[in-house]
């Protein structure tokens, strides 16, 4: 018999899906984290957090609520592999709308992504970027990733002087298509001074990026994780939907979900 895949019961948030780096002691399963704070494009959407070397019906641990998934990421920053925080959930906002930052932040989500990518008008780039520096020089309640443009977009390089100036926990990477895209931010993050800023990928938004979701254990020292989304796939290929009308995902995508989840594992993240 094969495991079944736990399915989402919203079909609201088709966003980004992480499989991020867990700790020992993680559940399986695929949970929705923060759903009324969520609204890809004009709010906040939820992201959820894929388990590590656990089964789903083994039970949680005495310091960990049965039901929970866990991530460990560096306390005091990157880099440091002595001290670690729990993670159990992210949360979206787009970059021209800074007086929501501190809305995310109090939803009580471990870390908020700062959007300057889909959700964010290409009129409105400048002043996103000009918001997500703001904010991150300012004192932070939560920890703080930002979402660049990919990397052969003609935003990305204002991107990176973006996030120099931010100084973030995390990288999300669109457009992912594999290890290599990754080294290539790397190379362009050491060139900026942010050689220690982990990178979050989104591995699954390209046709290309699914037949390469086994090349990241070469890049596992620069990873946050990975992550997964059924957004941009489906226009890659000419689908018009990801998802079944009871809200499900279809079959490739079911698919894709459980090779980003492999990945992951494969990756040692």
């Amino acid at each position: 018999h094969g495991w079944p895949v736990r399915r989402r019961h919203d079909a609201g948030n088709a966003g980004c899906e992480p499989g991020l780096r867990q700790g020992e002691d993680a559940q399986a399963g695929f949970r929705r984290r923060h759903a009324p704070c969520r609204d890809r494009g004009h709010g906040i959407a939820g992201l959820e957090i894929a388990p590590r070397e656990r089964h789903r019906d083994l039970p949680a641990q005495d310091d960990q609520p049965k039901g929970r998934n866990r991530m460990r990421v560096p306390a005091d920053g990157p880099g440091d592999e002595d001290a670690h925080m729990t993670m159990r959930s992210l949360l979206f906002v787009p970059g021209d709308r800074p007086e929501r930052f501190d809305k995310a932040s109090a939803c009580g989500a471990d870390a908020v992504i700062i959007d300057l990518e889909d959700s964010v008008d290409h009129t409105n780039k400048d002043k996103a970027r000009d918001a997500v520096v703001a904010y991150g020089q300012s004192t932070r309640s939560s920890r703080l990733f930002v979402r660049i443009n990919p990397l052969t977009s003609q935003y990305f390089p204002e991107d990176l002087l973006a996030v120099r100036k931010t100084e973030p926990d995390g990288v999300v990477l669109p457009k992912c298509e594999g290890a290599e895209t990754v080294e290539r931010l790397a190379a362009q993050l050491r060139d900026v001074g942010c050689d220690r800023t982990p990178i979050l990928p989104i591995a699954t938004e390209t046709p290309m990026a699914i037949f390469r979701l086994g090349t990241f254990e070469k890049v596992r020292e620069y990873l946050f994780g990975l992550t997964w989304g059924a957004e941009d796939l489906p226009a890659a290929i000419g689908a018009t939907t990801s998802r079944e009308p009871d809200g499900r995902y279809t079959a490739p995508y079911e698919l894709v979900r459980s090779l980003a989840l492999f990945a992951a594992h494969a990756a040692g993240v």
